[in-house]
C-alpha cells in the first residue's frame, strides 16, 4: 500500500507538495484542469526524478491506473480487447486451495514488511526505531564524542588531522585508528612544534652548532710539572740558608733585584759580597730555570686554550639557537668558568712558588655537561632537517603520533564501546536479512503454486459472461462482447454480429471501458497472475455518462471498498479522483449496510489551483457536501444573525423530505404545553429570518439560542423523525478537528 506520495515541481505543481498519511481509501476532489490527472500519472509512472513513493514495508505494489490514457491504450486502438482472466467457476476444493496459497502468500509478504520494518524502521512512523535507526544512533553518538575530542586538541593539532575535519570523517578516521595504528609513545611536549614543522610553510633547514673541543685544556692536567719540585743546587753555599728558609721562590725573586743593583744585597741592603752573584747564580742552575720556564709556558698555553674555548661558548651562548636549553648551557658554562680560573690561579701559585706541588681540577664533568646539551640541541636540529628532507614520511610519522594521542585521549575507550554495541545490532540485522531471505524464497515458491493453481481454473469466459449481464441489466441492448476464437480476448458486437466498436456513442464506449477495467481489478491478462496484489486508481470514470449510469459505477466502486478495508483479496488499495460533484457525493456516501468501511480506513484532499499553481490540500471530513448537511452543519456555530434562518429552512425542507408536512402543519403534532412552544419556535424561526433583530427590544443570546434549540429537537422527536435528528447531528461530530488543527486547516484553505 501507498503510504505517502511527495513531488516536486511536477507540472503546475510548484515546488514540494505531499500526500501523506494514505489509508486504504483516498479521495481528491478538484476542478477540472486542477492537477488531478498528474498525481495519477504520476502514481501510474512510480518513482521519478520529480516523484517519490514511499511503500507500506518498502514493497512496490502494481499499479493499475483509470484515466484517459489507459482508455486510448486499452480501447482505441485495436479492433479486439485482451481478455480478463479470472477464477472459474470449477472445483471448490480447488478455489479452497487457491485461496490458502493466496493467504499464505499474503502472510509472507506481511511477515517479510515486518521484519523489514523492524530492521530498516519505518517511513510512515518516524519515531519508530528499527536496527537501521539504533545503528545511525549509535554512530551519532560516537561522532559526537569523537567530535568532542577532536575540538579539545583542535588547537595544537589541526593540520596533523587533514582529511577529517568534518563529523563524519573524524569519526571514520578514529574507527580505522584504532584498528591500525602501531604507534607506541608519544613526546606530546615536542609535538606541537612538530607539527608546526611538517605541516607548516616549508622552512630552511638548521645550522648544527659546532661542537667544542676540551681536549688540549684538559689535556695540562697531566702535566709533570705541576708535581716537580723546582728549586736549585745543593751543594752552593747560599743552599744551605734557602732550603733553611724553604722559600726557593722568594729567592729567586731577590736574585731580579740583585741584578738591577749588584752592590747592595737585595734582602738586607748591605755591601754585597763578591761572591754573592756567583753563589746564587751557581743555585739557580740551568736546570731550575728550564722548569721554571716550563711553568711559564704551561701557565700560558692553559690561559690560551681556556680563552679559546670560551670564545667558543660564548659564540654559541650569542647564537640562541632555538633548540639549545640556553638556561641550562649558560649554568653549564659558569660552572666551567669557575675550575678553568681556579686552576689558572693554582698555575699562578706554581709560578711564583716552584717548589709548591699543585693538581688541576679536571674539567671533563663540567665539559661532558656542556658538550651534552650541545648534542641535544644538534640532535633536534638532526630532526629539524631530517624533516624538512623527508617532509611526506615525517607528516605520516607525526600524524600517527597525534591519532595516537587523541586515542588515548578518550577515542579507543568511546571506540571500542561502540563496535561492542554495533556487533549486537550487525547480529540482528544479519539475523533478520537471513530471515528476510529464507521468506523471500518461501514467498517465490508460494507464489509458483498459486501460479499453478490459477493456471488449471483461469478462462476469459466468467468476465465475457458477467459484463453482458451487466450490460443487459442496466439497459445497454444494442451490443455484447463476444468471445473471439482464440478463446483468449473478447469484441464488440451488435445482435448481427458485426463490430460495434466505432459506432458506440460516447456514453457507451464510457461504460463498456469502466466495465473491462474493473473486471480487469478482479482477474488479470496474464492468467498466471490473477490474484497478485495491486492498488487502483480511478480518475474521472464518468466523463459522459447520465446520472442513472453514473450511480450504477459508484455503487460498483463501493463495493470494493469493504474487502480493501479488511485487507482481503488482491486489491489493497483505491485512490478516486474526480471534479464531478454528483459522483463525488455517490461514491463516498456509506449506508448501514457498509460497517466494513470505517472512516479510519479513509482520506480526503482538495486539488486546487491558484495563480496557475496546482496545490493540494487534506481535509479531515468530507469536503463535498449537500445544501442540506450544510445548513445542519450551520446549527453548531450559533450564528445570531443566521440560526433563525438556518432552523426555518431546515424544518421546511425536513417537513418536505421525511413527512410531507407544510411547515405551518407542524404544531398538529404537539398538545398543551409542547404546542406552545412549537408555535414559539415557528413564530421565532419566522421573525428572526425574515427581518432584522431591534437591540431595544430583544438580545439574542446563547441562553435564548439553546433554549429554541431544544424545542427544535423536540419538533423532530414529536414528528417521528428522531432517527434523523441524531442522524444529521452525528454526522458533523465524526473527523472532527482540534482548534489548533481547524486552524492550521482554514490557514491552508485561505490559500485556495
Amino acid at each position: 500500500m501507498i503510504q505517502s506520495i511527495e513531488f516536486r515541481d511536477l507540472a503546475t505543481f510548484v515546488g514540494p507538495h505531499q500526500l501523506f498519511g494514505l489509508n486504504a481509501i483516498n479521495y481528491l476532489f478538484g476542478g477540472n484542469g486542477t492537477g488531478k490527472s498528474t498525481i495519477s500519472k504520476a502514481i501510474a509512472e512510480g518513482d521519478s526524478t520529480k516523484c517519490q513513493i514511499t511503500w507500506a514495508g518498502n514493497i512496490p505494489l502494481e499499479r493499475i491506473v483509470y484515466n484517459e490514457d489507459w482508455i486510448k491504450a486499452n480501447f482505441s486502438q485495436t479492433e479486439e480487447l485482451k481478455g480478463i482472466f479470472t477464477l472459474g467457476e470449477q472445483e471448490i476444493n480447488l478455489g479452497n486451495q487457491i485461496e490458502e496459497a493466496r493467504e499464505r502468500c499474503d502472510t509472507l509478504r506481511e511477515d517479510i514488511a515486518t521484519i523489514k520494518k523492524n530492521r530498516d524502521g519505518d517511513p510512515a512512523n518516524p519515531t519508530f526505531e528499527g536496527e537501521v535507526q539504533k545503528q545511525a544512533a549509535l554512530d551519532g553518538e560516537l561522532t559526537e564524542e569523537c567530535w568532542t575530542v577532536k575540538k579539545k586538541n583542535e588547537a595544537k593539532y589541526k593540520d596533523a588531522m587533514r582529511g577529517s575535519l568534518q563529523k563524519a570523517g573524524f569519526k571514520n578516521r578514529a574507527v580505522l585508528e584504532v584498528a591500525n595504528n602501531k604507534c607506541k609513545t608519544v613526546d606530546a611536549v615536542t609535538l606541537p612544534e612538530r607539527v608546526k614543522i611538517v605541516f607548516g610553510p616549508k622552512q630552511d633547514k638548521l645550522q648544527e652548532i659546532a661542537r667544542p673541543c676540551f681536549a688540549k685544556l684538559a689535556g695540562h692536567e697531566a702535566a709533570p710539572i705541576l708535581s716537580k719540585i723546582v728549586v736549585g743546587k745543593k751543594d752552593v753555599d747560599v743552599a744551605r740558608m734557602i732550603q733553611k728558609l724553604g722559600n726557593s721562590d722568594w729567592v729567586k725573586q731577590g736574585v731580579e733585584f740583585f741584578k738591577k743593583n749588584p752592590e747592595a744585597c737585595p734582602f738586607c741592603q748591605q755591601a754585597a759580597p763578591a761572591s754573592l752573584k756567583e753563589s746564587l747564580d751557581a743555585y739557580f742552575d740551568q736546570t731550575f730555570l728550564a722548569d721554571s720556564e716550563l711553568i711559564r709556558t704551561l701557565k700560558a698555553n692553559y690561559s690560551a686554550h681556556a680563552d679559546a674555548a670560551k670564545q667558543e661558548l660564548d659564540l654559541i651562548e650569542q647564537g640562541r639557537h632555538q633548540h639549545l636549553n640556553l638556561a641550562a648551557f649558560k649554568q653549564a658554562k659558569k660552572a666551567l668558568d669557575v675550575q678553568v680560573k681556579t686552576n689558572l690561579d693554582r698555575i699562578q701559585k706554581k709560578q711564583e712558588e716552584s717548589s709548591r706541588v699543585i693538581a688541576l681540577d679536571a674539567i671533563k664533568d663540567a665539559t661532558e655537561a656542556v658538550l651534552a646539551l650541545i648534542d641535544a640541541a644538534n640532535g633536534e636540529i638532526k630532526r629539524h632537517n631530517n624533516m624538512i628532507d623527508d617532509r611526506d614520511t615525517e607528516q605520516q610519522k607525526v600524524e600517527t603520533e597525534v591519532w595516537k594521542l587523541m586515542l588515548d585521549d578518550g577515542l579507543s575507550r568511546a571506540v571500542e564501546d561502540y563496535e561492542k554495541k554495533k556487533a549486537a545490532i550487525d547480529k540482528a540485522k544479519k539475523g533478520m536479512t537471513e530471515r528476510i531471505a529464507q521468506k523471500e524464497r518461501d514467498l517465490r515458491a508460494a507464489e509458483i503454486e498459486l501460479a499453478i493453481l490459477e493456471k488449471k481454473m483461469t478462462s476469459v469466459e466468467p468476465t465475457v459472461k458477467e459484463i453482458n449481464m451487466l450490460l443487459e441489466v442496466f439497459g445497454f441492448r444494442g451490443f455484447k462482447l463476444a468471445m473471439t476464437t482464440d478463446k483468449k480476448s473478447y469484441k464488440l458486437i451488435r445482435a448481427n454480429g458485426e463490430s460495434a466498436k466505432h459506432t458506440l456513442s460516447e456514453g457507451e464506449k464510457t461504460f463498456v471501458t469502466f466495465l473491462y477495467f474493473y473486471h480487469l481489478l478482479k482477474g488479470s491478462r496474464d492468467g498466471a497472475n490473477v490474484s497478485a496484489a495491486r492498488i487502483v486508481v480511478f480518475d474521472d470514470p464518468v466523463s459522459s455518462l447520465d446520472s442513472d449510469v453514473l450511480h450504477i459505477v459508484s455503487s460498483l466502486i463501493r463495493e470494493l471498498f469493504v474487502n480493501v478495508c479488511a485487507g482481503m483479496g488482491a486489491l489493497k488499495q483505491v485512490f478516486i479522483l474526480t471534479h464531478n460533484i454528483a459522483f463525488h457525493k455517490e461514491v463516498s456516501y456509506f449506508k448501514k449496510r457498509h460497517k466494513g468501511v470505517p472512516t479510519s480506513k479513509i482520506t480526503y484532499w482538495k486539488v486546487y489551483k491558484q495563480n496557475e499553481q496546482s496545490s493540494v490540500l487534506f481535509s479531515r471530513t468530507n469536503p463535498v457536501k449537500s445544501h442540506y448537511e450544510v445548513l445542519w452543519a450551520e446549527i453548531g456555530r450559533k450564528n445570531p444573525h443566521t440560526i433563525c434562518n438556518t432552523l426555518r429552512r431546515i424544518l421546511e425542507q425536513a417537513s418536505k423530505l421525511l413527512g410531507g408536512i407544510e411547515l405551518g402543519n407542524l404544531e398538529k403534532k404537539f398538545s398543551g404545553g409542547d404546542l406552545t412552544a412549537c408555535r414559539t419556535l415557528l413564530g421565532w424561526v419566522h421573525d428572526g429570518s425574515h427581518f432584522s433583530f431591534d437591540d431595544m427590544c430583544m438580545t439574542v443570546d446563547n441562553t435564548t439560542i439553546d433554549m429554541y434549540l431544544n424545542v427544535f429537537r423536540d419538533v423532530f422527536k414529536h414528528s417521528g423523525w428522531e432517527a434523523h435528528y441524531e442522524h444529521m447531528m452525528a454526522i458533523e461530530q465524526v473527523g472532527e478537528a482540534t482548534k489548533d488543527e481547524l486552524a492550521e486547516q482554514e490557514e491552508l484553505a485561505n490559500v485556495e
